[in-house]
């Protein structure tokens, strides 16, 4: 019986709303940015017309009619203070039309191109139960430092590799949305199309 590819296969996360924006569905992207922020606009307590609410418009929008270069995408909304990073969810399966890379590479391979601080990639095991792992790069293009961190586990029911990816911060923001981040990518289930919980 051969794995089921993605259109088949339903992603649910068990996120805090106040701290994590889902991509809208196709279609709904206007509807859903207008909502979004009115409900981003009351947690954070700006007011309609100031700076605040025009600068959260413009983010909610851009994240909202994002071009859908992977499965999924969350934006990280805590404080308006805090950064708020565009993370990106891709769900890699073996449909026959290619190589599908092991779990080592899609989680370490890195640009090669990139000029990168490090050699290698810091890679941390998360959680050894579930197999899922963090790998970390830091880049120096333009002699300006800018982290990208990875999260990776396979599905051992569905055989779907869940990458989670999120690029372009500095090191200090990197630290204050690492934890975040790992919640998310903890918090990522498959449903198979039976809608059972993997």
């Amino acid at each position: 019986m051969s794995r089921p590819g993605v259109a088949d296969l339903r992603v649910v996360a068990d996120l805090d709303p106040a701290v994590w924006l889902a991509n809208p569905a196709p279609g709904t992207e206007d509807t859903w940015a207008a909502r979004a922020l009115d409900a981003v606009a009351e947690d954070f307590g700006l007011t309609k017309g100031s700076p605040g609410h025009e600068l959260m418009r413009e983010v909610i929008d851009l994240f909202a009619h994002a071009e859908p270069v992977a499965d999924l995408r969350f934006l990280r909304a805590r404080s308006p203070l805090e950064p708020m990073p565009v993370v990106w969810v891709h769900l890699l399966t073996d449909d026959g039309s290619h190589d599908r890379p092991g779990p080592d590479r899609i989680l370490t391979s890195f640009d090669p191109a990139e000029p990168w601080y490090d050699a290698e990639p810091h890679v941390e095991v998360l959680d050894p139960t579930t197999g899922l792992r963090r790998a970390m790069m830091v880049s120096t293009r333009d002699g300006v430092l800018r982290t990208v961190v990875r999260h990776h586990r396979r599905e051992p029911v569905t055989g779907v590799d869940i990458l989670v990816s999120c690029a372009g911060l500095d090191l200090r923001s990197t630290a204050l949305v690492m934890a975040d981040l790992d919640t998310l990518a903890a918090s990522l289930q498959i449903l198979d199309p039976a809608g059972i919980r993997r």
